[in-house]
Order: structure tokens, then C-alpha cells, then sequence
């Protein structure tokens, strides 16, 4: 069997789109950069320098990199949760939404009544 995204992969150079695949240091690298951009309090430049987590710092400088980006996770997820909950919190476009809903299900039934009425009246009988 061929991979999920071979087929993917294959259109894409087809038609001369072919992106270089992601790494994982890649994508560890760009979370780093979204957690300090991310992060509101002043400890992000500590470990903003330019330089990753890696082996060659100490166990000091990776403790305090790892906080900045605990907080700065922190950060972003509650920048995202204030960003949903005021879409959460503005109702108002809901509720029109239900009202008209409801006036279209009550003016349906009562069109169904009257219909009925008058096939009633005029039936023969």
C-alpha cells in the first residue's frame, strides 16, 4: 500500500506545487516563535535570543525557556478563548435566527389548518 498523501504529493508536483515537507525541528522551531510572539509578559526575551532548546545550553537557561514557553502557550490559548467567547457571548444574531424560525413553523402550520378548513367547507358532501 501506498501512504495516505502519496496520491497528494503526486498531484502536487503534477502540477509544479511541490512544497518541501516539514520537519520535525521545523515545526519545533516554529512553535517556538509563535509561543515568544505569543507571550505577553516581558519574559520572552530571555529566551528569544535566536537560540532553540537544545543540548548545548544549561540545564538552567533550558528550565527558564521552558517556562517562557509554558506561559507563552498559556498565553495564546487564553487569547483564543477570549477570542471564541465573544462570539459565544453576542447571542443576538441566534436569536433572531430562532425567532424567525419559529414565526416561519407557526405561519407553515396555520397556512396547513387554514387549507384544511377550506377543503372541509367546500368538499362535497
Amino acid at each position: 500500500g501506498e501512504s495516505p498523501l502519496a496520491r497528494f504529493r503526486a498531484k502536487q508536483r503534477e502540477e509544479g506545487r511541490s512544497e518541501p515537507q516539514q520537519t520535525w525541528a521545523q515545526v519545533r522551531q516554529r512553535l517556538l516563535e509563535s509561543v515568544r510572539l505569543g507571550c505577553r509578559s516581558g519574559l520572552a526575551g530571555a529566551g528569544a535570543s535566536g537560540s532553540t532548546v537544545g543540548a548545548g545550553q544549561s540545564e538552567m537557561g533550558s528550565a527558564i525557556d521552558l517556562a517562557n514557553m509554558e506561559e507563552g502557550i498559556d498565553a495564546l490559548l487564553e487569547e483564543e478563548i477570549c477570542a471564541d467567547e465573544a462570539g459565544w457571548l453576542d447571542i443576538a444574531e441566534d436569536v433572531k435566527k430562532v425567532k424567525s424560525q419559529v414565526v416561519q413553523l407557526i405561519f407553515s402550520d396555520l397556512m396547513d389548518e387554514m387549507a384544511a378548513e377550506i377543503r372541509d367547507i367546500w368538499a362535497p358532501r
